[in-house]
């Protein structure tokens, strides 16, 4: 993404210039996600719980299928495709992008094939509802469209296209909150929805990849000499994305093997009780996946060059950021999640509250160490990450396992947050002894000493006053309001946003907030 500066003022920092872009991508993605919680809640209070979990189930299964066909090559091509345009070595990156579409497509068709075959003619039950399984053999065609989706965001930011990936940020999401809305006012049922979504898959991808051909072609007219022949590297493309894969594997593992257990071991209403708010504690990682975009090619090209400092500079600063962004939605999904979970799903969803805590708690731990996982990647440290990675995969499914059955969904939540909690604690000990990157730089330490405070001192007053749902929602805000005012010195956020000087209302607002002590 190109920063417009104004003539003899400091170009910013590499890492002013990815908090910046960003930050912008974060304003489609909030977008986005206001109308996928929208469409939620309309969902969760139109369709009967047997309907939605049916929905959620087949949904669900889907997108972990999804997370396999991509294989890791996103963030792997995120991560060469820079190397290879600063090596002039653009006959391996035509051939990566020819191998990771290639790749992708066909392990995903190859996917909902088996899965349709399964279902229809092999007679595979894996859960005893047979709307469940129906849905979920249409929902196999999802596989590869949402595979290819997935690879091609990777490629526009990793190419400098922020502007198409904020218009496919809110594109898809507003076709789905549509059809949720059309289908409520047809008074259509649970196969209408399922279709839709196969259908506005199939048009999102079809128009993200015919733009991400256009862009191609134009960027390669400025390339030295166009390749006459390709390059495919494929052992050094599949040696990274193996361990990609696996990371992979572990974040749809405690996002779909939860409800899939739950489908096994209890009912349609245990997995539409962990559907309903596991979406919506989920949204703490919408800042930081945000940010992922933008991070991967940065910090490849920062080891490339072996600038260490610079990378434990962008690491360190973009952890705080992604904190700081997320705590509003930490302050209602997880301190204040009573009111919060009452308030969306209605009184029936009341039990659900201790599972909106426990995952926000989960989600917005792995929110606050930052790209720590992804920083060990990024320096090659594979061996340590796949055993991590693996580590946490045994140790979600053996707690799902073990409390799912007595417990249902109460014990997937405590699967979910614990397997966060311990996996991230994990990858922070391997960033610091193999790289010595730490997050715990005195810098830093206010700034999370004034977001731990704030939460507890939120804690609090909920159990003290048991706020409703509208008195929540200026509580948090104010709380969040602490929380920057407490980190403004560590987010230096004069330095990232100069406007804020040049814009005389916007500098009257802001300046006594945000001014650095």
């Amino acid at each position: 993404m190109t920063v417009e500066v104004a003539p003899g003022a400091p170009r910013p920092s590499p890492v002013a210039g990815h908090i910046r872009g960003s930050t912008l991508l974060l304003v489609g993605r909030v977008a986005a996600q206001a109308l996928e919680l929208g469409a939620q809640i309309l969902l969760v209070r139109y369709l009967s719980m047997e309907d939605y979990g049916a929905f959620s189930y087949a949904l669900a299964a889907a997108l972990l299928f999804k997370s396999v066909a991509m294989f890791g090559l996103p963030d792997t091509l995120a991560r060469y495709i820079p190397l290879y345009r600063e090596r002039g070595r653009y006959d391996a990156l035509l051939g990566s992008l020819r191998l990771g579409f290639g790749a992708v497509l066909g392990l995903g068709l190859l996917l909902a094939a088996g899965v349709v075959v399964g279902v229809h003619w092999l007679g595979v039950r894996p859960i005893d509802d047979q709307r469940a399984l129906t849905l979920l053999a249409i929902l196999a065609l999802l596989i590869p469209l949402e595979a290819v989706d997935g690879l091609l965001t990777a490629l526009y930011a990793t190419l400098g296209d922020a502007r198409t990936i904020f218009l496919r940020q809110a594109l898809v999401p507003a076709l789905r909150f549509a059809l949720v809305v059309g289908m409520i006012a047809l008074g259509a049922d649970v196969v209408f929805l399922t279709l839709g979504y196969l259908a506005i898959s199939l048009v999102g991808a079809a128009i993200y990849g015919g733009l991400f051909g256009r862009l191609v072609r134009g960027q390669a007219r400025d390339w030295p000499a166009a390749p006459r022949r390709r390059a495919y590297p494929v052992r050094e493309i599949f040696t990274f994305a193996v361990p990609m894969l696996t990371t992979a594997l572990i974040w749809i593992l405690m996002e779909s093997s939860d409800v899939l257990l739950l489908g096994h071991f209890r009912d349609a209403d245990a997995v539409a009780t962990f559907r309903a708010v596991a979406p919506v504690a989920r949204l703490n990682q919408g800042v930081i996946v945000n940010f992922a975009i933008l991070f991967t090619p940065l910090a490849s090209r920062l080891y490339a060059r072996g600038d260490r400092d610079g990378l434990g500079a962008l690491y360190g600063q973009t952890a705080l950021w992604v904190t700081v962004l997320t705590f509003p939605i930490f302050a209602l999904t997880g301190a204040l999640a009573g009111p919060l979970t009452v308030g969306l799903f209605g009184a029936r969803y009341a039990d659900a509250t201790p599972l909106m805590a426990l995952l926000s708690l989960g989600y917005f731990f792995q929110t606050a160490l930052g790209f720590n996982g992804l920083t060990l990647k990024v320096c090659k440290k594979l061996r340590y990450s796949v055993a991590i990675d693996s580590t946490a995969a045994v140790l979600n499914i053996a707690i799902n396992l073990a409390l799912i059955p007595s417990y249902g969904a109460r014990g997937a939540a405590v699967g979910t947050a614990t397997t966060l909690v311990v996996h991230n604690l994990l990858k922070q000990y391997g960033l610091w002894r193999y790289t010595g990157i730490t997050l715990f730089h005195r810098r830093y330490l206010a700034a999370y000493g004034a977001v731990a405070a704030v939460a507890l001192a939120l804690v609090g007053v909920e159990a003290l006053w048991h706020l409703t749902f509208w008195l929540a929602l200026p509580v948090g805000a104010a709380a969040s309001l602490l929380v920057l005012w407490g980190s403004r010195g560590a987010l230096d956020v004069a330095a990232i946003f100069p406007e804020i000087d040049r814009w005389p209302l916007v500098r009257l607002v802001l300046q006594p907030l945000l001014r650095a002590p």
